[in-house]
């Protein structure tokens, strides 16, 4: 390309000089008129050159810039026509003035710099050509009516030289012109470099001409020959730039285009419409033995010898004028097999003929032949196929293959075979999989791989490499075949040997590898689990009285049996005859085994088989020991859990027992209490006290918290946190719950008739009261029985109950605030309390845990706790009150915080029915705020 530019710029040169050289030999020899002639004669058939070359190679190039300044200068030319005849001394001309003549060149000038500025708005945009040579024709006429009757202003006076006005108006036009100059320089992107060359080269010689026409006196002076000379090589870069753009470089093109013809390496022949060969390139000419005349038939030269022309579908496209798409011809003159393709060489208006073009594919017929016998034995192969090219992409697999996979063959055609990857195996198989194929060719596993259907199975996999003569790759060929029926024998054996075969539960071998990965997982999470020996008592009396089938049936209820009761995650497994284990991960407190053995136990209430419509009753006998309490080994845990079995059985049977002494005395207590607590309704031994809530600020009774107590007539007083989990456990919370509500609201009636005032009382909810979905109209219906507004009412809940996040509990309460009842979230801060649950729960009221309380005064970590907890409720719009306030410093620290409520020993204990309405007749708020203490003695 370098070389090519020097050698433009070259030519341009010596043109230039050439010209140059003859004008001055003209100037020299023969005067200035025939000089001015001459340069003006050869600017004006350089304009019409350009502006034919333009207008008829327009349609090819589409080039509406190049069309434009071509119409433009054919206009200039006209002008510098006149300027040319009216030029003084030139003959036939009555106008043959300077002034005449100077106002056709400056009108002309002046159209030259109108030209090339609006010239780059043609760049991208489009015009009609003939309204454009109107407009241009009208401008034209018009400067040669001025230029012709135009008496002022004189642009020449005879003996003094040029005028000012034709100075200025020659400086106007040099601005003009470095304007354009400038815009076509920076014009890097749209304008061909080329071009921009020359144009530029044009402006800068149109520029330099106008400044010596500026200079002379005389118009036959030496400035004026000079400015003529700059003209004339204006007026050639113009030409260079149209001719070379529009005319040479096509024509060039051309030339190359002809001489690619006769490099390309596949036979081609040009031929008329009739079938004779008007040119055959040099591959053509060699592969079918053209003679030079090249005046034959195309068939008798390139086609099968066997057919004739008639006959011959390749001459039969070339009679009907039609394109043949490539085809492959066997057996033509030189006995090879072609692919040849027929296409018509279409021009503006006519179809001059065809050229036919030929690829030799002897080689590859071959090859597809014996493509063709490898894949009528590969389709007939039990074993599915699948080949690859060296990207990956599958280009042929077998029947077999689709039967296995389901997959047609266009349907999985150019994907990789990563359609089939079921998704089992991870990177790290797969990259050691290629490993090996990349440095041995050849690999060979067991992999599971997917169905179209979606249905995983597993295949014997084998892959080889692909390589051709010179040892490149070419692809790959894998083989395989579906073992899911072999896996599924193996599998079988497998389960067999680690499940008991008559229930399907694991057998010994595998629950000892299950206890053996929970004492793992215990001793890494600091966590315990139990181990359960259930064994079935009087079994061997079904057995012998019914059978062992019977018997084997029972065997299968009670291990369904047990699995229904159980979590999913709890490991059950048949360890003897008639010997189960059970394995509970993750336990917290050792009373929840109680009560899993107690539903194991209650559960084998109702018959466990029925034979011939006789029912089959049994029981079993629980022992339990716990990891890392009672053991830290498989045999030890299972040798306690044995031993604890038996003494269940020593005891009476139907019963379960610890390994340790200490947990057998809490299940035996926890036992007793169960049945206890059954009772306890029944004998009156459920009550509920009342724990005042005072206002912090006047001291008056807001109200009260209910709170259940239980007082066994044989066990005495018995704890809340001891009966109210057992309660929930065995499901009388329901029960438990709906009488202490009744009994407050009753009370809270008799308080609102004594004082008055509209107190309220709260009442605790347990978490396993809202599974109920219809607790709030059993809260409506109890207000109503009452005949007691919602107001009296405030709902105690625990955070507990909103950690399940549940839509149920979230609508339950929706439901219960609608009423118009408050809901307190008790206990706050001791649990996983959250802003969410204020923000998202219908909280009307916070109670500050008594444990934050006791130390306000002396943990300035708690006083910070309790501030903040008041602070972050006030700005939500709630309530506080404080539990616990046992003294006087405490007090104030809730007061000062501008905390709500008090509720607290240092006010009252709670206090029985009676008592209560005993302390509301005695309570004396403004006395209370006076001395801004009690003495507790006085008002409990």
């Amino acid at each position: 390309m370098k070389l090519n530019t020097n050698y433009r710029v070259g030519h341009i040169i010596s043109i230039t000089i050439a010209v140059t050289l003859l004008l001055v030999f003209i100037n020299v020899t023969y005067g200035t008129l025939l000089f001015h002639s001459v340069v003006e004669l050869f600017c004006v058939i350089i304009g019409i050159t350009t502006a034919i070359v333009a207008w008829h190679t327009h349609k090819h190039t589409q080039n509406y810039f190049l069309l434009y300044l071509g119409i433009g200068y054919f206009w200039i030319a006209f002008l510098d026509f006149f300027h040319m005849l009216t030029f003084p001394g030139m003959p036939f001309v009555n106008l043959s003035t300077a002034n005449i003549t100077l106002h056709f060149w400056v009108y002309g000038r002046a159209l030259e710099a109108l030209i090339l500025l609006s010239a780059p708005l043609f760049l991208t945009r489009q015009f009609n050509a003939l309204k454009v040579s109107a407009v241009f024709l009208v401008i034209s006429f018009l400067f040669s009516y001025f230029a012709i009757n135009q008496d002022s202003p004189l642009f020449f006076i005879e003996g003094q030289g040029l005028t000012s006005a034709k100075v200025w108006s020659e400086f106007a036009i040099i601005s003009a012109l470095f304007v354009a100059m400038v815009f076509y320089w920076r014009a890097k992107v749209s304008i061909a470099s080329n071009v921009r060359l020359y144009i530029v080269l044009s402006l800068l010689s149109t520029i330099s001409a106008e400044f010596f026409f500026t200079q002379y006196v005389n118009v036959y002076g030496m400035s004026s020959q000079i400015g003529h000379l700059f003209k004339i090589a204006s007026f050639l870069m113009i030409y260079f730039a149209i001719v070379q753009t529009m005319l040479k470089e096509p024509f060039s093109f051309l030339t190359l285009t002809a001489q690619s013809y006769n490099a390309i390496p596949q036979p081609a022949i040009v031929i008329d419409n009739t079938g004779m060969i008007k040119q055959a390139n040099l591959a053509a000419q060699s592969t079918f033995t053209i003679p030079s005349r090249n005046n034959v038939h195309f068939h008798a030269i390139s086609h099968d010898p066997s057919i004739s022309e008639v006959n011959c579908e390749i001459c039969q496209k070339a009679a009907a004028g039609e394109a043949l798409p490539t085809k492959v011809f066997e057996n033509l003159r030189n006995g090879c097999s072609y692919l040849i393709s027929l296409t018509p060489l279409q021009f503006t208006d006519h179809n001059a003929g065809f050229i036919q073009i030929a690829f030799d594919v002897t080689k590859q017929v071959e090859e597809q032949r014996n493509l063709l016998l490898a894949g009528t034995i590969i389709n007939n192969l039990s074993e599915g196929v699948m080949i690859t090219d060296v990207n990956s992409k599958i280009i042929s697999v077998n029947k077999a293959f689709t039967l296995i996979t389901g997959y047609a063959e266009q349907e999985i055609f150019n994907k990789t075979p990563g359609i089939l990857s079921s998704g089992r195996h991870k990177k790290s198989y797969y990259a050691a999989m290629w490993k090996q194929l990349n440095s041995h060719d050849y690999w060979r596993g067991e992999i599971w791989n997917k169905k179209k259907s979606g249905e995983e199975y597993p295949e014997l996999l084998s892959i080889k490499a692909l390589r051709n003569e010179s040892n490149d790759l070419t692809g790959y060929i894998a083989v395989f075949t579906d073992i899911a029926t072999f896996k599924g024998v193996e599998s079988k054996l497998r389960y067999l040997s680690y499940h008991d075969a008559l229930t399907g539960l694991p057998n010994r071998l595998m629950f000892n590898e299950h206890l053996n990965m929970a004492i793992k997982h215990s001793k890494r999470t600091q966590t315990k689990f139990a181990l359960f020996f259930v064994d079935l008592d009087n079994f061997k009396s079904i057995n012998d009285s019914l059978g062992h089938a019977v018997g084997d049936d029972v065997l299968i209820n009670i291990s369904k049996h047990i699995k229904s009761i159980l979590r999913d995650r709890d490991i059950v497994a048949r360890y003897g005859a008639d010997e189960f284990l059970i394995l509970v991960e993750d336990i917290n407190i050792n009373d929840n085994l109680s009560h899993i053995a107690e539903k194991l136990i209650n559960s084998l209430a109702s018959p466990i088989h029925y034979h011939i419509d006789i029912p089959i009753f049994t029981s079993v006998s629980i022992g339990i020991s716990i990891y890392p309490d009672d053991a830290s080994s498989t045999e030890q845990l299972v040798q306690y859990a044995d031993s604890a079995m038996h003494n269940a059985k020593d005891a009476g049977k139907n019963s379960f027992a610890f390994h340790s002494v200490d947990d057998n005395r809490k299940a035996q207590r926890r036992l007793l209490l169960e049945t206890k607590l059954r009772q306890a309704l029944e004998k009156n031994e459920i009550y509920v006290v009342y724990q005042p809530k005072v206002n912090a600020s006047t001291y008056e009774i807001t109200g009260a918290e209910a709170l259940v107590r239980w007082k066994s007539t044989e066990l005495g007083e018995i704890y809340p946190d001891e009966f109210i989990s057992l309660a929930e456990n065995i499901g009388e919370i329901h029960k438990i719950g709906e009488f202490v509500l009744h009994q407050a609201l009753a009370q809270v009636k008799k308080w609102r008739d004594l004082t008055k005032q509209n107190l309220s009382v709260a009442v605790n909810f347990s978490s396993k009261q809202f599974t109920c979905n219809n607790l709030n109209k059993t809260i409506e219906a109890a207000l109503n029985t009452h005949a007691l507004p919602a107001a009296a009412l405030e709902v105690e809940i625990t955070e507990s109950l909103l950690l399940k996040k549940s839509s149920d509990i979230h609508m339950l309460l929706d439901s219960i605030s609608a009423l118009g009842i408050k809901i307190s979230i008790d206990d706050f801060g001791t649990g996983y309390s959250a802003l969410s649950y204020l923000k998202n729960y219908p909280i009307n009221v916070v109670k500050i845990d008594k444990s934050f309380v006791d130390n306000i005064v002396v943990s300035h970590r708690d006083a910070i706790l309790v501030k903040t907890i008041i602070l972050m409720a006030h700005g939500l719009g709630m309530t506080v009150v404080a539990e616990g306030v046992e003294d006087k410093e405490q007090l104030t620290y809730i007061q000062n915080e501008q905390g709500d409520i008090i509720q607290g020993y240092y006010f009252s204990k709670p206090l029985k029915e009676n008592d209560f309405i005993a302390l509301l007749k005695s309570w004396d708020a403004d006395q209370i705020k006076t001395d801004n203490a009690v003495d507790l003695s006085l008002i409990s």
